[in-house]
């Protein structure tokens, strides 16, 4: 399996790069409560879908950072951004999926259509 991550806080992309999982940047991604989070899910999921990568692990510092800090209410925040990124991601994976299968049915069409 080839796996990548993003993770701009340099220690959580070190222990990838250890065990071979590349590490990818994602532009205004920076590991604090001010990340892009859509960002990390646009690059994941082009690392996912033409990037030749079976998986992608995104971490998300700002989720952690809230609870050391001891701010309840940001913590909620963050997991709610944190949701809507996922559910970014599965949309972008899922329409992937339904254009491969439409070029997948339209080329099993066309080779039929040569045998017939």
């Amino acid at each position: 399996m080839k796996g990548c991550l993003i993770a701009p806080t340099k220690i959580i992309a070190g222990l990838g790069m250890s065990f071979d999982v590349v590490s990818l940047d994602a532009p205004g991604a920076t590991g604090s409560y001010d990340s892009h989070f859509a960002s990390k899910a646009a690059v994941a999921a082009d690392a996912l879908v033409s990037g030749g990568f079976d998986f992608c692990l995104i971490h998300v510092k700002a989720v952690d950072d809230t609870g050391h800090d001891r701010m309840l209410a940001m913590k909620v925040k963050f997991l709610e951004v944190i949701g809507r990124m996922i559910g970014h991601l599965l949309v972008r994976l899922h329409d992937a999926e339904q254009q491969q299968q439409q070029q997948q049915q339209q080329t099993e069409a066309k080779q039929k259509e040569g045998q017939g």
